[in-house]
């Protein structure tokens, strides 16, 4: 009996797919047991990832991303196991060149890796050096394979949401609206009872002119169901048994979903006459919308607030997603959206007022342009270029050798001194050297030569200095966009920026 140790692998890209009443999990892990049962292939471990995707291009990003990929390579690299079974290459990857690292570590640890829908028989341990090349054809077509189906899938539902908008029916895969429900059309229907509650709100906002909060608070002491706690009774059409809290964000994105109006948006398609009924007027939409300008449009340091200034640019420093601008009464703020999207559950409650955020850009950026040159000198000093121009000769040195190298054992082949597997592999070896060392190059010239960008970007805003807190908002957009890569926040610390 070949002593094979294996690792059933069981992987879906979904946490939705990994629910109860989804067979998936259950059945790549049932198919890939039986596949060694009959084998009589050891079964030693067996790794369950529940909903993480494979679409990455550095094996060390996954490792550190999944938890249980990371496990199953540890294993690979102390030799506990010497073949990976799974349904599909596909579980394993998604991209050639996360493929290739899987299988350069599965190689330098004589770990062989077993697809069910790709059947190659796995070879005797004791025989690997002189195994064929088809299992390795198989498994870098798969890495092309999978790299192009997923640029092609991801390409399909994305014109197919387009065109679902276009033609006026809501995209199911996002959250009901609250006062919706499923139709049997594939439509929305109306929910009379959250009807009523939308309309309140709406007409609330229009002619008393209050808060979020305010509203919020209102809707708790009604006892009124929130979405979270009515969505279990769309079915019926009855919220009145449910209770539980309404959030002031909640409101805000409800009073600012077009889908009341009948209007429907994703991405760049956006479509006026959806066919679901809605449950306000053209004419409150826009008493709502005014009522929202006059509430964000008091001043501050010369510049209109409510303006999402820092949008696309604020990340959190904690998770580095971005910061999203809340309202908190009277002011603006910015919190982690991984912290709001997934109700307290990811990250932490980061948030800082916008108004000294905002501020302490203003000031960076201003300081920036009065003495650009002091501004790049700060910036070389940081990235040490002379250390990245010693490491870039360093490459081109190493390139140079790994280059000699694969001539050398391309002559070796051609005299017979080795075996075509031979001459494959290290040739596998040396481009998977020679591309990373060529991806570090790329991101030293491109650092080097952002220090150039930056010195173009302030050559060409640098009058502006003076003038910054007087700019209407898209040009101060415009501005940052031009200088900043990003801006790390953290509760009670300075704004960290990270310029171009």
């Amino acid at each position: 009996m070949i002593p094979f140790r294996a690792c059933v692998v069981a992987i879906v890209s979904d946490p939705h797919q990994a629910t109860a009443d989804k067979a998936s999990l259950d059945q790549q892990e049932a198919d890939c047991r039986q596949a060694c049962e009959s084998r009589e292939w050891r079964i030693a471990e067996t790794v369950i990832i529940p909903g993480h995707s494979r679409d990455y291009d550095w094996l060390h990003q996954i490792i550190a991303d999944c938890p249980e990929y990371a496990h199953l390579v540890q294993m690979i690299e102390a030799e506990q196991i010497n073949l990976v079974v799974v349904r599909d290459y596909d579980r394993l990857w998604r991209t050639d060149a996360l493929r290739a690292q899987v299988m350069a570590v599965c190689r330098a640890h004589a770990c062989q890796v077993y697809s069910l829908n790709q059947p190659i028989e796995p070879t005797d341990p004791d025989l690997l050096d002189d195994a064929s090349d088809s299992a390795m054809i198989m498994e870098a077509l798969s890495g092309v394979i999978s790299q192009a189906e997923n640029r092609s899938r991801t390409r399909r539902i994305k014109v197919g949401k387009m065109a679902r908008i276009e033609r006026g029916m809501h995209l199911f895969s996002n959250n009901i609206p609250y006062g919706y429900e499923r139709a049997g059309d594939g439509t929305l229907a109306v929910v009379p009872e959250e009807a009523e509650v939308v309309r309140w709100m709406y007409r609330t906002r229009a002619e008393d002119r209050v808060g979020y909060s305010t509203i919020a608070r209102e809707l708790t002491q009604r006892r009124t169901p929130p979405p979270s706690a009515s969505r279990g009774k769309l079915s019926t059409g009855s919220i009145a048994s449910a209770t539980g809290f309404w959030w002031a964000n909640s409101v805000r994105e409800m009073l600012r979903n077009p889908v009341y109006v009948g209007h429907l948006r994703w991405g760049d398609a956006y479509c006026t006459d959806a066919q679901h009924e809605p449950l306000i007027t053209d004419a409150l939409w826009s008493r709502v919308r005014a009522v929202d300008t006059a509430h964000a449009g008091y001043q501050t340091r010369g510049m209109v607030r409510g303006h999402r200034l820092l949008s696309g640019l604020a990340r959190c420093g904690h998770c580095d997603h971005a910061m999203a601008y809340v309202p908190n009464g009277t002011r603006l703020g910015l919190r982690c959206s991984a912290y709001l999207s997934s109700h307290g559950q990811r990250c932490m409650s980061n948030w800082m007022r916008a108004e000294p955020v905002e501020a302490h850009v203003l000031e960076a950026v201003q300081q920036a342009l009065a003495d650009p040159h002091a501004h790049l000198e700060a910036r070389r000093e940081q990235f040490d270029t002379g250390a990245l121009t010693d490491e870039r000769a360093q490459i081109d040195k190493a390139v140079a050798a790994f280059d000699a190298g694969k001539q050398r054992w391309d002559h070796a082949y051609e005299i017979g001194s080795i075996p075509l597997d031979e001459l494959l592999r290290h040739r596998r070896e040396i481009a998977g050297e020679t591309v990373r060392l060529d991806d570090r190059r790329k991101a030293i010239d491109a650092m080097l030569a952002g220090i150039d960008a930056a010195a173009d970007s302030l050559d060409q805003v640098a009058d502006l200095a003076p003038l910054l807190p007087t700019l209407d908002l898209p040009a101060l957009r415009q501005v940052y966009h031009a200088l900043i890569h990003h801006i790390a926040l953290r509760s009670g610390e300075d704004p960290v920026i990270a310029w171009l």
